[in-house]
C-alpha cells in the first residue's frame, strides 16, 4: 500500500508540473490561431496544452473543432469524447455533432445534438448555419432538433401550464357587481411569454395603482403571484391551481393568522370575475373583500 501510495504521490506530481508549463503566452498564441481559423495551426498549439494539461477539457475540445474544420473529423472524434468526459460540455457534444454527420454517421450525429441540448445548448442560429449538420437537413429529425433548440430558448411558449393564466390577457374596464368603474387594468404577456404582468389602476377618488408578476412555477407545478402598489404593499400570492376555468391562489398564513385567497373566474372571452376572500382562522372560514368583474375592451 505504501508503494501505491508513492507511485500515487509521483504521479500527482508529474501531472502538477506538466500542467504549471503552459504559459500564458501559449494560450494567447493557440487563441489567435483559433480565432483567424488558421486551423492546422490551432491544431499544433491546443494538442500541444492538452498534452500538458491533462485534465484540459477545453484544449482538446478546441482540438476536436481544428481537426473538424481541418477535414479530420475520424481523429477528432477520440478527443472530444475524452474531453466530454472531463467537462461535460454542450460546445464539444455539438462539435461531437459536427465530426459525426461530416462522416455522414447521421444516428450519432442526432445522438450528440441531443446531448447538446440536454447540456446547455440553445443557439438556434449556430444549428442553423453549421455547415457540417447541413447533411442532415434532408432528415426528418432535423426539424425535431430545431424544435427542441427552440424550447430551450423559450420553454414557456411551449409550456401547456404556462398559458393556463392567459385568458386574463387584455385591455380591461373594471367594474364592481354593481356595475360602477372601480378602475382599469392592462394585462400584458413579458419575458418569453412565462410571466403574466398586471398593471392596475383604480377609479377616482381613491386613486391606487399597482402591477402584479404571475407565473407557472415550473419547480412547484403552482401558479404564483407578486403584487406590489404604491404605497408600499408586497403580497405574495402562492400555490395556485387552475381547474374548472378558474384560477385560485392563496397566500401562508402571517403571525394574526390571517389568510387571503384570490380567485379569478374565466367567464368568457371578454369577462373575468376577480374574486377576493380573507380568513382570520388559518383558511377555516373565508369573507369577502372584494367581487370585480374585467370587461374587455381590447
Amino acid at each position: 500500500m505504501k508503494l501505491v501510495f508513492i507511485a500515487s504521490l509521483i504521479i500527482q506530481s508529474t501531472i502538477a508540473v506538466a500542467q504549471s508549463t503552459v504559459t500564458s503566452v501559449e494560450l494567447q498564441k493557440a487563441n489567435d490561431f483559433f480565432v483567424a481559423k488558421d486551423w492546422n495551426n490551432a491544431a499544433k498549439s491546443y494538442r500541444s496544452i492538452a498534452e500538458k494539461e491533462l485534465q484540459n477539457w477545453n484544449a482538446r475540445t478546441r482540438l476536436g473543432i481544428a481537426l473538424v474544420e481541418s477535414g479530420k473529423a475520424k481523429e477528432a472524434i477520440p478527443i472530444l469524447e475524452e474531453a466530454v468526459k472531463m467537462g461535460n460540455n454542450f460546445q464539444t457534444m455539438l462539435t461531437l455533432a459536427d465530426a459525426q454527420a461530416a462522416l455522414g454517421n447521421a444516428d450519432q450525429a442526432f445522438e450528440w445534438l441531443q446531448k447538446s441540448i440536454s447540456a446547455g445548448f440553445n443557439q438556434l442560429d449556430t444549428f442553423e448555419n453549421d455547415v457540417h449538420l447541413g447533411s442532415l437537413k434532408k432528415d426528418k429529425r432535423y426539424e425535431g432538433i430545431r424544435e427542441l433548440i427552440k424550447q430551450q430558448i423559450m420553454p414557456c411558449h411551449f409550456s401547456k401550464e404556462a398559458h393556463q393564466f392567459d385568458f386574463w390577457i387584455g385591455e380591461w374596464k373594471v367594474k364592481n357587481p354593481a356595475g360602477a368603474i372601480a378602475g382599469s387594468s392592462s394585462i400584458t404577456q413579458i419575458l418569453g411569454e412565462c410571466i403574466i404582468f398586471e398593471n392596475w389602476t383604480s377609479a377616482p377618488p381613491n386613486l391606487y395603482s399597482g402591477k402584479s408578476f404571475n407565473l407557472f412555477n415550473s419547480i412547484t407545478g403552482k401558479w404564483q403571484q407578486t403584487w406590489v402598489d404604491d404605497k408600499g404593499g408586497v403580497t405574495e400570492y402562492i400555490n395556485g391551481i387552475y381547474a374548472d376555468n378558474k384560477m385560485v391562489l392563496v397566500t401562508k398564513p402571517d403571525k394574526s393568522n390571517r389568510m387571503l385567497r384570490m380567485s379569478f373566474f374565466n367567464m368568457n372571452p371578454d369577462l373575468v370575475r376577480q374574486f377576493g376572500e380573507t380568513s382570520t382562522d388559518g383558511g377555516i372560514t373565508w369573507a369577502t373583500s372584494f367581487d370585480l368583474f374585467y370587461n374587455r375592451i381590447n
